[in-house]
């Protein structure tokens, strides 16, 4: 509905000021007149840039995308030194975007993390052997993470048909593999501490923890949701009004 609702207002000229999470920047087909992105490194802020201007139908000189530093509030160490890595470039091009200046900055990353890009070595479990059917796909399928987020899930049910995946639960010899599926558009990725604070106070419990462990975080507190801001995880150990009732 937000995403409908932004649309519909880029496409007749309305006012629309969007936050978003990165997520935006890299999936989702929007055409802004400017964009603002928090520092970080080329690669992103090329995706952030590709929300500017997008279908060309403006003057390229007033499509500005600005990169700025968030006052009181430090990015995470490992965006910090991608930030760092583009800092390093960006006096030598006048245009960022260009294959050189690309070039240059992964050049930068890879001369900070070096090996430390490919800590589970998946290039050597593509290296051929006398066969040259040697590729250990299982392996790197089991270890390797694109992205690792250091993030847990926790379900928000504000859907029938999330409603119903989580009763089938209750049955016995439940799929859970179907359930997790069926689940996965209504997951929202939050930070370890906060997820064990939404525990803590009671937002959050784990649904058929008997069987599932904490496979299913499920949120309780619905105030903690809403539909224009998304989880405010950030609330997490303010403790439930109902909880405090005695």
């Amino acid at each position: 509905m937000i995403l409908k609702d932004v649309r519909n207002r880029l496409r007749v000229g309305e006012p629309c000021r969007l936050i978003a999470t990165s997520p935006v920047e890299a999936g989702v087909d929007l055409d802004f007149p400017a964009v603002w992105r928090a520092e970080a490194g080329l690669d992103q802020i090329a995706q952030a840039a590709g929300r500017c201007n997008r279908e060309g139908r403006r003057d390229t000189a007033q499509s500005i995308v600005t990169v700025f530093r968030a006052a009181g509030h430090l990015p995470p160490r490992e965006i910090a030194q991608l930030a760092g890595d583009m800092g390093r470039i960006a006096g030598r091009y006048k245009d960022l975007l260009s294959l050189d200046a690309i070039r240059d900055y992964f050049g930068e990353v890879y001369w900070r993390k070096g090996e430390g890009l490919d800590a589970e070595d998946v290039l050597k479990k593509f290296q051929m052997d006398q066969t040259g059917t040697g590729f250990a796909y299982r392996t790197v399928a089991e270890n390797f993470r694109l992205i690792e987020s250091g993030m847990l899930p926790v379900i928000v049910t504000r859907d029938e048909k999330a409603q119903e995946a989580l009763k089938r639960l209750n049955f016995p010899n439940a799929s859970t593999g179907r359930a997790a599926r069926e689940l996965q558009t209504f997951i929202v990725q939050v930070p370890p501490r906060a997820r064990n604070l939404l525990i803590t106070n009671g937002h959050v419990r784990f649904v058929e923890e008997k069987n599932f462990n904490d496979q299913f975080a499920l949120l309780v507190t619905d105030s903690l949701y809403t539909d224009n801001i998304g989880l405010l995880w950030e609330n997490a150990d303010y403790l439930a009004i109902e909880n405090g009732i005695i």
